[in-house]
């Protein structure tokens, strides 16, 4: 960085004069002697609120301030004194402006101010209603606690040559003003004017939430694993279609007893959908009940049973997941409407071996448990030799093991069969673990090649939550090559997919990783915001894992 050039936090304001290009176009004269009465009225509120003007740019100004509270104040100031004005004359001669204001790092040189603080600033600014102001999250975050100040939250919007959506706030002149528009009001106001709300535009196309809870086991205590095996796979299986969202096993585990009614556990859950139901496995046959239930409706949507041979599980599962879909309005993706047609079927004792094997990685309690586990993939191997979701399952244990040499001959096998058999998702799961092996190994730059071979596939399946994963996975790596400007692309391209399926523990992590990293570029104001808000998510969640380190680091941030 130069000698005369230095970094500093700052609350940044651009201010528009509404009326004054329809005033030139008219009378040239006449346009130049309002604006000066514009000029003075704003430079004498900017100094007596602790700021100092930048620039006029036209019928623009751009000014700083050392706090947000005190840019805040100098605009409602700006707006009662200008309607205070344009009270005392004609209305050929008013003066109306609109203000945005955010609070971030900028560099100063010469006296002039320019960076992603001064940008996001200037880009806000024309969201602003006539004779209004709009902050960013920045702002909202320093100035939230103040009682005198009113402040409704707009959404996020996609701003022009930056990067990320902005989350966007609305500040009014009083309390009374506050009141007169609601949350909903203020949206479609926000919709009338043309402004683009990024999660509006994000849920065009409508993302389906369904959760499938445990099944409930009818037989004997042993074949508990036999229940949540196929729970987990149909989850699995669903989780392959596009734009949809649903909880892993590990989120609906404790609703196993559904001892809460439907409606509880949905919302708990953040779905729309239930799919519940009951199993009773005899031998190397099983009888399944299954019924898929609509919170808006409150009613079952549909009950059905399947009595079927073990050996055609995958096509059982097939045609749960082709229904389940349909029923809600999702596409049913062709890997699903394949393994309804073609002849799949498994060796019984292959598939009790696999489910009991991911069973036991439920309740690893040691190093012995996971290498029964091992054992359990191993000896369904050996029956299956083609059960890729054996191999690399298989595989992931091993890395958990740190045996990561063995995993890649695992993978290396896994790869021929994938390919062999033109299962594009198998491949791309098999790269993600590729890529998390050379994680453990230091190996970013090939991690990273693994990562994207993977997420090009699940971009083109739609698969939003393994694409959120995967693109967390290349922040982490492009961080620890110390290239944060693509750490942060990731990062926040993750959380705005995690968004958009309501991940909320998801977003919450990907807010604490990002948080980091904007530390490391000394974004401070970024930080801050992101930190509040996992903060406020985990707290949500009831979730303490990383409460005291965020605390802490919310409190060195401030500093």
């Amino acid at each position: 960085m130069p000698d005369n050039t230095k970094k500093k936090l700052a609350a940044i304001m651009f201010s528009k004069f509404v009326e004054f290009e329809n005033y030139l176009s008219e009378d040239e004269n006449f346009a130049v002697k309002i604006l000066s009465d514009h000029d003075k009225i704003l430079e004498k509120e900017v100094v007596l609120h602790n700021g100092r003007i930048i620039k006029n740019i036209d019928e623009m100004v751009f000014a700083e301030f050392i706090s947000a509270t005190d840019a805040i104040n100098c605009s409602i100031s700006i707006h009662n004194n200008l309607l205070n004005f344009n009270s005392k004359n004609s209305e050929a001669y008013q003066i109306n402006v609109k203000v945005g204001i955010h609070m971030g790092e900028v560099y100063e040189k010469d006296g002039d101010l320019f960076g992603d603080g001064v940008n996001i600033a200037s880009r806000i600014q024309p969201i602003a209603q006539k004779s209004g102001t709009v902050t960013s999250q920045a702002v909202y975050n320093a100035i939230r606690s103040d009682g005198n100040i009113f402040v409704r939250d707009m959404g996020r919007i996609s701003l022009k040559n930056i990067k990320e959506p902005e989350r966007v706030f609305k500040v009014y002149i009083d309390e009374i003003e506050y009141k007169k528009e609601t949350a909903n009001q203020l949206k479609e106001n926000s919709i009338s004017r043309g402004i683009e709300l990024f999660d509006r535009v994000s849920t065009k196309n409508e993302i389906q939430s369904i959760a499938v809870l445990k099944i409930k086991n009818l037989g004997s205590k042993e074949d508990d694993f036999f229940c949540y095996g196929v729970t987990e796979d149909i989850i699995l299986d669903v989780n392959k279609a596009s734009r949809i969202k649903i909880p892993m096993i590990a989120d609906v585990i404790k609703y196993e007893d559904h001892s809460s009614d439907s409606n509880s556990i949905a919302k708990q859950l953040g779905v729309e959908y239930l799919l519940t139901g009951n199993l009773m496995k005899m031998e190397n046959k099983f009888k399944l009940s299954l019924q898929l239930y609509c919170t808006k409706s409150g009613k079952n949507l549909w009950t059905e049973g399947w009595e079927n041979d073990i050996k055609n599980i995958k096509n059982v599962r097939a045609s749960i997941v082709s229904k389940s879909l349909k029923s809600i309005g999702s596409k049913v993706p062709d890997v699903i409407l394949d393994a309804i047609k073609e002849k799949n079927e498994i060796s019984p004792e292959a598939y009790e071996l696999f489910l009991k094997a991911k069973y036991a990685i439920l309740n690893v309690k040691s190093s012995a448990d996971r290498e029964l586990a091992q054992d359990l993939f191993k000896k369904a191997i050996n029956l299956e030799p083609n059960y890729l979701e054996a191999r690399y399952n298989y595989a992931m244990t091993m890395v958990q093991s740190n045996q990561n040499e063995r995993a890649i001959d695992i993978l290396d096998d896994a790869l021929i069969i994938a390919n062999q058999e033109n299962d594009q998702s198998g491949i791309a799961g098999i790269n993600t673990i590729y890529g998390i092996i050379n994680v453990r190994w230091g190996k970013y730059q090939k991690a990273i090649e693994f990562f994207e071979t993977a997420l090009e596939q699940r971009t083109k399946e739609k698969n939003i939550q393994e694409e959120a994963k995967i693109l967390n996975n290349l922040s982490f790596c492009f961080n620890q090559l110390g290239q944060l400007d693509n750490a942060l692309d990731f990062a926040n391209r993750s959380i705005d997919l995690k968004r958009e399926i309501s991940d909320k523990k998801g977003i919450a992590a990907s807010l604490f990783s990002s948080s980091l990293i904007y530390r490391r570029i000394s974004d401070y104001a970024k930080s801050i915001q992101y930190s509040k808000e996992a903060i406020e998510l985990f707290d949500e969640l009831d979730i303490t894992m990383h409460d005291c380190v965020l605390k802490m680091n919310l409190g060195l941030y401030l500093v």
